[in-house]
């Protein structure tokens, strides 16, 4: 099967300050918002497949994983949402 597809990715800091959550407050904190666009064709059956994934990540100095993940992706066959908070609790100087 021949198969083609492109994308783009942006990758953007757009915020920061304080992030509440259920299980504490966090200080200077970083928020990255990653877009991702892609297009994939199924040349032999005139197929095509749009997908838009827009993640937002809140980042701190003190912890290894993400404090907050948000993403949702919107395709031409599916749509998806979620959300996860403190991934991991190992600080970093551990």
């Amino acid at each position: 099967m021949d198969f083609k597809g492109n994308g783009t990715i942006s990758i953007v800091a757009d915020g920061y300050g304080t992030l509440i959550l259920p299980n504490g407050t966090y200080e200077n904190v970083l928020r990255v918002n990653i877009t991702q666009s892609q297009t994939d064709k199924l040349i032999k059956y005139q197929s095509e497949n749009t997908t838009e994934t827009v993640t937002y990540v809140w980042f701190d100095n003190e912890h290894a994983s993400a404090l907050l993940k948000i993403d949702e992706t919107k395709s031409t066959y599916y749509n998806s949402k979620s959300v996860q908070f403190l991934l991991e609790e190992t600080n970093k100087s551990n």
